[in-house]
């Protein structure tokens, strides 16, 4: 009885992790419009968006390395790791508001924390995969959906939790409420969590990447198209809407909600659905729905087509990653950390093309969003390829 609850408590611990990484990735979006206002920090929409890339390189570089230091020194390792990261990170943002009136100290405090909490969220995200492996050798795919459906959740609860600080004109709360959570978690699973450092019984093969592999570049090439894709509806999606479809600005915020909604609602009806069907034929179905959502998207022009144009997008994106991860450690399991943190860092990267890419080529040549969200059509097609490509390979012996 007792080896059973402490199993419930590990499990819980590793869920709640998730949940708490989603909330602890949206904070500072977030807090978007306060940073800039008046009221805030007063920081330029330059200075802004200009927040973000010291994230991106945070998460891509602890992606890519969280995975072969797993290796060498254990999963548990690079989690701890991350998780001092991602508590940094959290209080560093009520530290700031120390530094509410003085623009030049906050500011490399905001380009600090962010590092932090790039650094955090890619070496623990990366170990979070890892130990759905671990923890669940016989339904890993299931176990990582379950896990990113609880991240889904985290991100929409993040906004609504600096909401309420900042009503209550309290906002640096919500840094103290969050690292207090993540510094619980951390010695919980300090104590439960073990430390592989391989994730398979298999006594041979390569430790390192297999280069050569068709299936890793393909998984690779799925991973980064879907972060493009992904970030092109969730990040240029309003911009779509408000100025090519002339929604409202509420309606264009009302669709992004829906297609985030909707992307954790399909999470969660993918781990239902993954005990009834092949993991493989919902894996498949994915990018056409993402593409059904653009061919029906294109030449809408009623609110009630737009918005659900963006819901059945969401849907299409929902297991995708989670998807591709699982995949891609059952396939290559004797590397899986490794795995893990690639397919994490290749998102991210994919992920920072797209937010800073689509807005290049607009301004460059002049592109309406339309044409732009027309061309996403390429990548998806490509996408349905692969997915039915790469589920079909042979396993090979590294």
């Amino acid at each position: 009885m007792t080896n059973k609850v402490t199993s419930l408590l590990i499990l819980a611990t590793f869920f709640l992790i998730g949940l708490l990484q989603g909330i602890g990735f949206t904070t500072i979006p977030s807090a978007g419009n306060f940073i800039t206002s008046p009221l805030g920090f007063s920081f330029s929409p330059e200075q802004y968006g200009s927040l973000f890339l010291p994230m991106f390189i945070g998460s891509i570089l602890s992606s890519f390395f969280g995975g072969s230091i797993a290796k060498k020194v254990g999963i548990k390792t690079v989690f701890s790791f991350g998780q001092v990261f991602n508590i940094a990170s959290m209080l560093l943002f009520s530290l700031t508001a120390l530094y509410l009136h003085d623009s030049s100290v906050s500011y490399l405090l905001f380009l600090t924390l962010m590092l932090c909490l790039g650094i955090g969220f890619g070496a623990v995200l990366t170990s979070l995969n890892s130990f759905a492996f671990f923890f669940f050798p016989n339904r890993p795919k299931t176990a990582l959906t379950a896990l990113h459906s609880c991240l889904g959740i985290g991100t929409a609860l993040g906004p609504l939790a600096f909401e309420y600080f900042l009503k209550n004109g309290i906002w640096w709360y919500d840094g103290l409420w969050i690292a207090t959570l993540y510094i619980l978690l951390f010695f919980s699973a300090l104590v439960g969590f073990p430390n592989p450092h391989h994730l398979s019984h298999e006594k041979k093969g390569s430790s390192k990447l297999p280069f050569s592999s068709f299936a890793l570049w393909g998984f690779v090439a799925i991973a980064l198209l879907y972060g493009i894709c992904e970030t092109t509806f969730g990040n240029w999606g309003t911009i779509f809407l408000h100025e090519g479809k002339k929604l409202s600005i509420a309606s264009a915020a009302l669709a992004l909600s829906l297609f985030w909604g909707v992307l954790t609602i399909g999470r969660i009806l993918t781990v239902i659905l993954s005990f009834a069907m092949s993991t493989r034929a919902i894996y498949c179905t994915l990018p056409p729905i993402m593409l059904l959502s653009l061919v029906i998207l294109y030449p809408a022009s009623t609110e009630s087509v737009l918005l659900s144009s963006f819901g059945l997008a969401g849907l299409g994106c929902s297991a995708m990653l989670p998807l591709t991860i699982g995949f891609a450690q059952e396939r290559f399991s004797s590397i899986a950390p490794l795995i893990s943190g690639v397919m994490i860092g290749v998102y991210m990267l994919g992920f920072g093309l797209a937010s800073q890419g689509v807005g290049i080529i607009y301004k460059a040549l002049h592109l309406p969003f339309s044409t732009l969200f027309a061309l996403l059509s390429g990548p998806i097609i490509i996408l349905s390829v692969l997915c039915f490509i790469v589920t079909r390979l042979k396993k090979q012996r590294l």
